[in-house]
């Protein structure tokens, strides 16, 4: 068991049900703190090392007759400080707030998750802020349906206080016109063939780690908005298991497909563990297999038509 416990842990263990739940919720916060403790004295002796190498370096270019390169000596290359990187990433979030696509999150589920699950859901958020933001051209990012009285609410705004986007507590229909709404479920049944660069288009902040619930398709039909899922089965040779992918790996693909327009490229993204494993030798692409198996299928059809 760890040695302390804050308040939302605190309160975390009071909402355990079950005995077996709350020692695998202790372990859980018992690995963290440990995590914790061996993180720091990691920092502790790398900034100790890091002491003694720089001491080392200096008695040694005082010896040294001639110019010597290197970390902490004569360089060529100018050094880029975090602030005047952070003002280059800041200043593109602008420019997509004023030209670019509107991409929305739709933070309406917080309802229908578990703790655990909200906690995955931050992570992906993170994910999410960070990958936009590093990437060339970046979506202009809206949170809708956003109640501060929700758990995820509260957590977005304790950890992401500072982050660049738009948060509304109305609805995505009271902000932005119905007709340029595209909702992605993986649960509808029309594909995304074509990337629309005037669309705007709208993600469920939610994580069902258990069975999938088609929350955001029930959202989507009771709201009146258009539904896409991507072609994953078109381009991709699927493994195992449900085809709902994190929200941080769906952004990714929408980043890539949106500058490249290419769905090969943007599929990439998505984690190898998803695919079909390749018994044997001479292993294809992923994707390659995929695309090839259609053009055969295309082929038989047009064969048969024609005879």
């Amino acid at each position: 068991v760890p040695s302390q416990l804050d308040e939302t842990q605190l309160q975390r263990l009071v909402e355990t049900r079950g005995v077996i739940s709350r020692r695998k919720l202790l372990r859980h916060f018992f690995l963290i703190e440990m995590k914790n403790i061996n993180d720091k004295e990691r920092k502790a002796k790398n900034r100790i090392h890091a002491n003694k190498r720089y001491a080392e370096l200096q008695v040694e270019l005082k010896e040294t007759k001639h110019l010597s390169y290197g970390l902490w000596r004569n360089c060529y290359l100018i050094k880029y400080q975090n602030q005047y990187m952070d003002t280059i990433q800041h200043h593109k979030l602008v420019s997509a707030a004023l030209y670019g696509q509107h991409l929305v999150f739709d933070n309406s589920f917080d309802s229908h998750m578990s703790h655990q699950e909200k906690g995955s859901l931050m992570e992906q958020l993170r994910y999410c802020v960070h990958n936009n933001r590093e990437h060339i051209n970046p979506f202009s990012l809206h949170m809708c349906n956003f109640d501060p009285k929700h758990y995820t609410a509260k957590k977005f705004l304790q950890e992401m206080p500072n982050v660049f986007m738009d948060i509304h507590t109305e609805n995505y229909l009271d902000v932005f016109p119905k007709e340029r709404l595209v909702y992605l479920t993986p649960h509808c049944k029309s594909d995304l063939v074509e990337y629309d660069h005037d669309a705007i288009y709208i993600l469920g902040n939610i994580v069902d780690k258990g069975v999938s619930v088609p929350y955001t398709l029930a959202k989507a039909k009771a709201e009146g908005i258009k539904m896409r899922k991507f072609p994953i089965d078109r381009f991709v040779d699927w493994g195992t298991g449900s085809k709902s992918l994190t929200l941080d790996t769906v952004i990714n693909i929408l980043l890539e497909v949106k500058e490249s327009g290419s769905w090969v490229n943007a599929f990439k993204k998505i984690p190898r563990r998803k695919f079909r494993k390749q018994v044997g030798h001479g292993k294809l692409d992923h994707f390659s297999k995929k695309i090839r198996d259609n053009q055969k299928s295309r082929s038989i059809i047009k064969s048969l038509v024609d005879e």
